[in-house]
């Protein structure tokens, strides 16, 4: 599953998108679903199968984090 994850200017997990791609044909393929302030990084990573099931918001945070450092 294809997954945004927003990044501060320090590299740290802010937020996270899982948005479907829009079958409009207003939307230019390949355009980021996602607006963000200065400073801020857009990541697009594939969530790989068996990724864990989270309880709260920073334990999501804390395994995005790893898994764009891997990706990098």
């Amino acid at each position: 599953m294809k997954t945004y994850v927003i990044t501060d200017a320090d590299g740290n997990v802010i937020g996270s998108a899982h948005i479907e791609a829009s079958k409009s044909p207003e939307v230019p393929s390949g355009a980021k679903p996602l607006a963000t302030m200065p400073g801020h990084t857009v990541h697009e990573v594939e969530l790989p199968k068996g990724f864990p099931e989270v309880k709260s918001p920073d334990e999501l945070h804390q395994h995005l984090a790893k898994l764009i450092k891997h990706n990098k």
